[in-house]
């Protein structure tokens, strides 16, 4: 549930376009657009509070299911996440810096919250807005980057980016959509 739309490796993608070609998604069709949408700047942009809620919810709802008993809970988790993502220290020319906004592009936990925190933005939207989700069949997510078809207009799509843009902590989506 918590990654239902991430594509996991080229040949993921690869199986949804021959999922489309195969006919398996009945709402694409010559009408629909191929759209790539990014959110930019995507590591400053995440609270570390919010990534060690968002993580914390994941652990619990992935520890109820999988490993009832195990020791760690999500308090501990966010605790331990949110220690780590405020105190990130990178050197560059020789300098020592702490991170002062957002997470840590080259701290390894960053990839990991990064990922659990954008699954958790797209799940939240969807369910804020489920009249979105027929106008995106085939929606996958890789990190920050999604691929979909999008059945609509222009003038939809804009108003879908308007809502997007307003509603995320992000705020930078780039977009490459074309009607050719």
């Amino acid at each position: 549930d918590w990654l239902f739309d991430y594509l996991r490796d080229t040949l993921d993608f690869i199986t949804l376009i021959e999922d489309v070609r195969a006919g398996n998604y009945p709402t694409i069709d010559s009408s629909s657009v191929p759209v790539v949408i990014d959110v930019t700047a995507m590591y400053p942009n995440i609270p570390p509070l919010k990534a060690a809620q968002t993580s914390a919810s994941a652990w619990e709802a992935l520890r109820s299911l999988s490993y009832p008993d195990h020791p760690v809970t999500a308090i501990v988790l966010h605790d331990i996440v949110l220690f780590v993502l405020r105190h990130v220290i990178f050197t560059f020319k020789k300098s020592v810096y702490q991170k002062q906004r957002g997470i840590t592009m080259g701290c390894s936990l960053s990839v990991v919250v990064a990922n659990i925190f954008m699954a958790d933005l797209f799940r939240t939207f969807f369910a804020l807005h489920p009249h979105v989700i027929p106008l995106f069949p085939g929606f996958r997510r890789y990190f920050d980057d999604v691929f979909s078809f999008f059945i609509g207009t222009r003038a939809t799509f804009d108003a879908f980016l308007i809502t997007l843009n307003s509603w995320s902590l992000a705020n930078h989506w780039c977009v490459q959509f074309s009607l050719t």
